[in-house]
């Protein structure tokens, strides 16, 4: 089952058959004339009013003979009554055009609204980590040495002071855990300073030290020059789901992650990071209702991308992520 969520819709676009349209008109019509004059020397050749005239006058009695102006104003009627159907499926399909266009403004819109959306909830991310790293960092510090200080001065008469100032100690060891946790949710640990594959590495190897029974394995190159920090933080992100859906759902043995740059040759290279396990197999309906897939979804399309999930009954959840490695200007 492949479920693709990306509307990347291109309404400004007219299809193929609305461009062909005029010279089929123009065709029709020459076809319709064509014919015209055909079964007009036919009709001449063989004479077949005379003969309609002749044939239809023992039926005077019943107006026969005005059988063929009837037709032909019958002719005359389904010909105007076909224009108006025509210009009537034109307009719709003009609205219709109108209305596509404006859908297309309006999901571009959302989407660089979301993208400044998860810029902003990245920019607070950073500077609350730094502001945790800088400030409460040094107080605990201080109060660590302030601690040790206590510890050392204190006669072995004091067993008191000595229990509460090891208690202390203790207690800012298991705050400063936590501080590197939450610093580590909140801003991944090296991206900034030695890049998406370090901090992959990084990522990864606290995952399976924590989940040794699961074994992944990284095809992970050098992302190219222009990554962005947001396409940085992306490609983090949907690795640290997924990960997360491996230990809470799948509980697989394999974990694959495979990082590439597809078309480098072509005007519009594109960026493909694929997850995959061989976990047990969870409905793709279950997978949708996931935040933290439909987050990555958002931030996804937000770069011009599309996500796509595959799920097998043998085993195993597939996610990949695709989006072009140059983003559009206006979206920065």
């Amino acid at each position: 089952m492949l479920l693709n969520d990306g509307s990347n819709t291109r309404a400004h676009e007219m299809p193929a058959f609305i461009k062909e349209a005029p010279s089929s008109a123009i065709m029709d019509l020459l076809w319709v004339i064509l014919t015209t004059f055909l079964f007009f020397f036919i009709s001449a050749q063989y004479q077949i009013s005379e003969k309609i005239q002749l044939l239809t006058l023992p039926w005077e009695r019943f107006q026969v003979d005005e059988l063929p102006v009837t037709l032909l104003f019958f002719s005359l009627a389904l010909t105007w009554y076909a224009w108006r159907r025509a210009r009537q499926a034109t307009k719709e399909l003009q609205q219709r055009q109108r209305l596509e266009v404006r859908l297309a403004q309006t999901l571009k819109e959302n989407q660089r609204l979301s993208l400044s959306h998860v810029s902003v909830q990245e920019a607070e991310r950073k500077a609350l980590a730094r502001e945790l790293h800088d400030e409460l960092g040094q107080q605990l510090n201080a109060i660590h040495i302030d601690a040790v200080y206590i510890r050392n001065r204190a006669t072995s008469e004091s067993v008191e002071v000595l229990q509460a100032t090891q208690s202390i100690l203790q207690l800012i060891q298991q705050i400063q855990s936590t501080l590197r946790e939450m610093l580590r949710r909140l801003r991944p640990v090296g991206l900034d300073e030695l890049g998406l594959s370090a901090a992959v590495e990084h990522l990864i190897e606290q995952w399976q030290h924590r989940h040794p029974q699961t074994r992944v394995h990284l095809d992970f190159g050098t992302p190219p020059t222009p990554f962005s920090e947001m396409q940085n933080m992306t490609c983090y992100r949907m690795i640290q789901e997924t990960l997360n859906n491996v230990s809470r759902h799948t509980r697989a043995s394999n974990v694959w992650i495979q990082f590439e740059v597809s078309g480098q040759h072509l005007a519009a290279p594109r960026v493909r990071l694929t997850v995959r396990d061989d976990g047990e197999s969870i409905s793709a309906t279950q997978s949708e209702k996931g935040l933290g897939l439909i987050g990555l979804r958002e931030r996804v399309e937000a770069l011009g991308g599309e996500v796509m999930i595959r799920t097998s009954y043998q085993g195993g959840f597939w996610v990949q992520a695709q989006f072009p490695l140059q983003c559009p200007e206006d979206w920065h």
